[in-house]
C-alpha cells in the first residue's frame, strides 16, 4: 500500500488500483491472473497510433517490430511503400528521424492550411468549390478558436495550481530549517495548532506520493506546462493537447 507519506514506487504504472492502492494500469495483477489460469503467451504485433514511440527504450528495444522488407540506413525505399527506411514504422508528423516538441491536432493543421488561402478573403467574391471550401474553413476556424480558448484556460488554471505547492515547500523548509526532507521526516513534524503548517505538510505529502520529493523535482515538474500551450502567428497556429502535468490535478485545498 502506498500512502501520502511514502514516495511512489518506480513501477507504479504497472500496479493495481484495488490491490496495491496505486492508480496504475493493473498490468502486474492481470499477468498474475493469466498465469494462474495457465494461459500461454502468444506473439502479437501491436500497432501504436500515438505521439511517438521511444524505440531504444530498455523495455521496447528488444521487442520492437522490424519491417522485414526494409534495409536499415541505406536511404532507399526497399519495399516500395513510399517511405524510406521505415524500419519501425513512420512518423507522419515530421517524417524520418524527426522529433515533434509541440504536436498539433488535425484541426489545427487544417486551420493553418486553410488560413493561408482564406484569411481576410471576402466570401462574396467566391463561387463554386472555392465558396464551399470557404464555408468549411469558417467551421474549422470556429472549432479551432473554441478549443484554443479552452486550452488557454486550462493552462492558466494549471499555472495557478503550482503556487500553493511552492508555498508549502517554503513554509515547511522554514519551519524545520532544512531542505529536501524525506517523507518520514515530514511525517514527524509537529505542527501543533498551526493550521497553515498542517496544510503545507499535507500538500508536500500529496506531491511526494506523486514522485516529487525535492525542490529539484518540483522545478522539473514546473517545466511541463510548456507542452500544454497555444501559440499563433499570421501563418500558423498551434493547439496542443498534451495531458496536464500531475500538479494540475493535485488537490491543494
Amino acid at each position: 500500500m502506498v500512502s501520502a507519506q511514502t514516495k511512489a514506487p518506480e513501477n507504479w504504472f504497472t500496479l493495481d488500483a484495488t490491490k496495491d492502492k496505486v492508480q496504475g494500469t493493473g498490468a502486474d495483477e492481470a499477468l498474475r491472473r493469466l498465469k494462474e489460469k495457465g494461459k500461454k503467451g502468444q506473439t502479437v504485433i501491436v500497432a501504436v497510433l500515438d505521439s511517438g514511440v521511444e524505440v531504444d527504450h530498455e523495455d521496447l528495444k528488444d521487442v520492437m517490430w522490424v519491417n522485414p522488407g526494409e534495409i536499415p540506413g541505406n536511404g532507399i525505399d526497399d519495399d516500395k511503400n513510399g517511405y524510406i527506411d521505415d524500419i519501425h514504422g513512420w512518423n507522419f508528423l515530421s517524417g524520418k528521424g524527426g522529433n515533434v516538441n509541440h504536436e498539433t491536432l488535425e484541426l489545427t493543421r487544417e486551420y493553418a492550411r486553410l488560413s493561408k488561402r482564406f484569411k481576410g478573403t471576402d466570401p462574396k467574391n467566391l463561387y463554386g468549390e472555392a465558396k464551399k471550401e470557404y464555408e468549411y474553413y469558417e467551421k474549422v476556424k470556429t472549432a479551432f478558436e473554441e478549443q484554443r480558448a479552452e486550452a488557454e484556460a486550462d493552462l492558466a488554471n494549471a499555472t495557478k495550481q503550482i503556487k500553493p505547492i511552492e508555498d508549502a515547500f517554503d513554509m515547511v523548509e522554514k519551519a524545520t530549517g532544512k531542505k529536501d526532507l524525506t517523507a518520514e521526516e515530514i511525517a514527524k513534524i509537529d505542527a501543533g495548532s498551526d493550521a497553515d503548517l498542517k496544510r503545507s505538510i499535507a500538500i508536500m505529502q500529496a506531491v511526494m506520493a506523486q514522485g516529487v520529493a525535492t525542490r529539484a523535482d518540483l522545478e522539473e515538474a514546473k517545466k511541463k506546462p510548456a507542452s500544454t500551450s497555444t501559440t499563433s502567428s499570421t501563418t500558423t497556429s498551434t493547439l496542443t493537447t498534451t495531458p496536464a502535468p500531475w500538479w494540475a490535478t493535485t488537490r491543494t485545498t
